[in-house]
């Protein structure tokens, strides 16, 4: 009897729930079927048990209280209670369709439950839903904001978090809107929504267009993850916030507008990866680091970071720094660090005077880079260049009177941020380019190092800009002053400089034998090949003998006069301190188409002054004397000149008939060159250096067959 009354009251629910009812309370104990519409009116809806079966139906709440004891609810649940101040409570729980309406504050107090939308999620105008700061709400489908969330509050999450696309619009405002769909979501109708504290893109691809967009409101920030990224500009009324999080490198976007740079308030980046331009980008509060930002992201696209705010940016790790171009447009003259690229990079101004009328300063810093016209043994490998402008925008570079400090990575356990390049860190400076020549600052305080894997200094009494660099002093440096001849070239008195007159000289010493013998050979770039030049040579230091296993390497190159000179083509071989040791060497000189020859005696290579040639054209200078050489001239005073044999094209120290078929025995198109005679290049066979191939080559190398080097 009793299963027959149980089945009879389903089936009156069932049916009683078929149509649109109003009610003023709704207790439930039982399951609860409905394909229509309840309205509750002005009371409760209390779920004590059973189920509600809500699927295709539809419930409007018009009662200040609700009480859902299951934990999703399907078709439409409108809450809708619309009596000004009182307020209206609302389960959180997840619903596939949820939509508010009416006046009354809507209530989600728990801090441990989510409100979550599957299906739909709307609000219309009058609408104030009134959020848990520790809760949130979830939308996995199609939104409509009208309302507010959390009036007069700062905070207050709505994450769009589906799993396929999803669409937003609406002309409400959101406290905090955050999307976390690797699908994205598109603003559609128009949009019209206002963001009033903050947009984060997790992941996910944030659709916006003109037609289609949203508000930044004043003082907002755009928080961007990698994975998350907004389609086009926002739009705003007033300035706002951009954030950059994640782990992995992030190319700066619409996020920060192009159309006009008075937008971004502080720039903030903790991504690892750093942040990376493409453009120009002005902050104008706050620079915050955790990570880098890199303004080059390579050679042709060079750009600039400007602060127009007197705040000095903020750098959290030892890691953090503005590689390339930062600018600042407010300069104080307080005798108060001006703080640029990192924490040990500034300027300061005793006064308005010792600025010279510069009313912005730019600092352009590239690690691991060395400056240009560098000598790299002699350089710590950090870029430095120094522009400022007047009031009017022209440029200033001279007429100042600041204290520069500097700073380079120094870590030795990490070779790829290390760049000290083997120098001893007390013995640097800074120094100028003056043209033609690093000058030293003299004031350049003696660096210090802290835990952070930092060196640091300042220079004092800068009057000039420009190209700078952190380098030794010629009274720091190993110099090699030496001078020979090369039997190939060497005509009437000197040696042909043809090779340069026709551009043929590579500006990096090219990885052939015996160049690339040099662990730093890609790292000796010469900018401007000396019209003094002949060609490139190996200059060799050997302690003990020929065959010590302590052996240094440089490329270099030979002028016309036999002088073994730097990349610069005028300055001594000049190698570092901490990259060689001091002491007592065995000098060899090679080419790529000549015998070797070495020192007689070893020479001393200790930072000095002195201005000692080795002469090594003098035979008694020479290890084996006039056997190792052949005489090529006369010298001032009618003694013979002698230079390094020519012939020895395959580099084996035997001159051959290997070396006249070098080509046609390697099977190499790019060597078989005495089948392509007369052609013109860089080439081996080339024993003339004249720049191209002819019967005199070819001589040189047949009459001096036999030959071989003598070596200690």
């Amino acid at each position: 009897m009793r299963r027959i009354l149980h089945i009879t009251i389903f089936i009156l629910f069932l049916l009683f729930f078929q149509n649109n009812e109003s009610y003023s309370q709704l207790n439930t104990h039982n399951d609860v079927i409905n394909r229509g519409v309840i309205r509750l009116n002005k009371r409760v809806l209390d779920q004590k048990g059973g189920y509600i079966d809500n699927d295709s139906g539809r419930i409007e709440v018009d009662a200040p209280t609700t009480i859902l004891i299951q934990d999703t609810i399907l078709g439409r649940v409108d809450y809708v209670f619309n009596q000004g101040m009182a307020d209206q409570y609302i389960p959180q729980i997840f619903y596939w369709d949820v939509r508010f309406s009416g006046n009354s504050r809507k209530r989600m107090v728990d801090s441990t439950r989510i409100l979550t939308s599957m299906s739909r999620f709307v609000s219309d105008s009058v609408v104030n839903l009134d959020l848990n700061l520790k809760s949130r709400i979830n939308v996995q489908g199609y939104i409509t904001h009208q309302g507010k969330v959390n009036y007069g509050i700062s905070k207050g999450l709505v994450s769009l978090m589906g799993r396929n696309q999803q669409d937003i619009d609406g002309r409400g405002l959101f406290k905090e809107l955050e999307l976390d769909n690797s699908s994205g979501a598109d603003v559609i109708n128009g949009g019209g929504f206002k963001i009033n504290t903050s947009l984060e893109l997790i992941k996910g691809e944030f659709r916006n267009l003109d037609t289609n967009n949203f508000f930044m409101l004043g003082d907002s920030k755009i928080i961007r993850w990698n994975k998350g990224s907004l389609m086009k500009e926002a739009k705003w009324d007033s300035m706002y916030s951009v954030h950059y999080k994640g782990d992995s490198a992030i190319k700066v976007g619409p996020e920060i507008p192009i159309s006009d740079t008075n937008v971004v308030l502080d720039l903030i980046v903790e991504n690892a990866g750093g942040l990376h331009l493409d453009r120009n980008v002005t902050h104008h509060r706050q620079l915050d680091l955790t990570t880098f930002i890199n303004t080059e992201v390579d050679s042709n696209n060079r750009f600039v970071l400007t602060s127009t705010a007197p705040t000095d940016p903020i750098f959290r790790t030892p890691n953090s720094e503005v590689i390339g171009s930062y600018r600042r447009t407010s300069l104080r003259y307080d005798n108060i660090e001006i703080f640029f690229n990192n924490k040990y990079t500034y300027v300061l101004f005793g006064n308005k005077d010792s600025a010279g009328g510069a009313t912005e300063m730019t600092v352009r810093v590239i690690p691991k880079m060395f400056p240009p016209n560098a000598i790299v043994d002699t350089k710590v490998e950090r870029d430095i260049y120094l522009s400022a402008k007047d009031e009017s925008g022209n440029d200033i570079n001279s007429g100042m009177n600041f204290v520069f400090g500097y700073g380079w990575r120094h870590l030795m356990s990490d070779p790829a941020r290390h760049e000290t390049n083997n120098l001893n860190v007390p013995d640097v400076l800074l120094q100028r380019w003056e043209g033609t020549l690093w000058r030293d600052i003299k004031t350049s305080e003696v660096p210090q190092t802290d835990a952070d894997g930092w060196a640091f200094a300042r220079a004092t009494n800068i009057s000039e800009l420009g190209q700078f660099a952190i380098g030794i002093s010629d009274i720091a440096q190993l110099v090699l002053r030496a001078k020979a001849l090369m039997e190939g070239p060497y005509r009437y008195g000197s040696m042909a400089t043809d090779l340069q007159k026709k551009n043929l000289i590579p500006n990096t010493a090219p990885d052939i034998y015996p160049y690339n013998l040099d662990p730093k050979r890609d790292s000796n770039y010469a900018n401007i090949i000396d019209t003094g030049i002949v060609d490139w040579v190996l200059v060799e230091f050997r302690k003990d003998s020929v065959n010590s296993g302590e052996v240094y390497y440089r490329c270099a190159f030979m002028r016309y006069d036999g002088m073994i000179v730097d990349i610069d083509g005028s300055s001594p071989v000049s190698i570092a301190k901490g990259g060689m040791k001091e002491g007592n060497y065995f000098i060899g000189i090679r080419h790529r188409n000549h015998l070797p020859i070495y020192s007689q005696n070893f020479v001393s290579i200790f930072p000095s002054p002195d201005e000692q040639i080795l002469d090594m054209t003098k035979p008694e200078n020479i290890f084996g004397g006039s056997s190792a050489m052949k005489p090529v001239g006369f010298d001032i005073d009618n003694s013979l000149l002698f230079g390094m044999v020519a012939g020895d094209v395959d580099g084996d120290g035997i001159i051959t008939d290997k070396d006249d078929t070098y080509g046609k025995v390697l099977e190499r198109d790019d060597l078989k060159i005495w089948e392509q005679r007369d052609i013109e290049g860089y080439l081996p066979w080339d024993i003339t250096l004249s720049g191209y191939i002819h019967t005199r080559d070819l001589n040189y190398s047949w009459n001096n067959r036999g030959r071989s080097a003598i070596t200690p």
